[in-house]
């Protein structure tokens, strides 16, 4: 159980100063600070309790894509800005754009640049 919670404490603080360092004022698709060009998704973002707290499920992975800055308006599409909230899940087809490499078994941390094909849908 230690070694559970002593891992979860590193990964956030890990994640929260990787975070620290993206100057988003490039933007999401010129940022300097990718890792490799921009691809699309179909899945469902969702808002959580943690870091960062906003997160795509590629549907039909067992993956989470974790959106860093969240709280910056450059992060996200204005399209779907103001529609984000722990009370509803969106549904679309996301470009987003990666800040660290795909690994198994951790999560990768994306920008969103577009977002098209949207449904959102309140959570039970």
């Amino acid at each position: 159980m230690r070694l559970v919670l002593v891992t979860f404490i590193v990964l956030f603080a890990s994640a929260k100063s990787f975070g620290a360092e993206i100057d988003m004022k490039a933007g999401c698709k010129s940022n300097l600070q990718l890792v490799a060009a921009c691809f699309t998704v179909h899945g469902r973002l969702s808002a959580y309790n943690g870091m960062p707290s906003l997160r795509i499920w590629p549907i039909g992975t067992h993956r989470l894509l974790g959106i860093l800055k969240d709280e910056d308006p450059l992060a996200l599409p204005e399209s779907i800005r103001n529609e984000v909230g722990f009370e509803k899940d969106i549904y679309g087809d996301f470009l987003v754009c990666p800040f660290t490499q795909s690994k198994p078994g951790q999560m990768q941390f994306v920008c969103v640049e577009a977002v098209s094909n949207v449904r959102v849908q309140k959570r039970p």
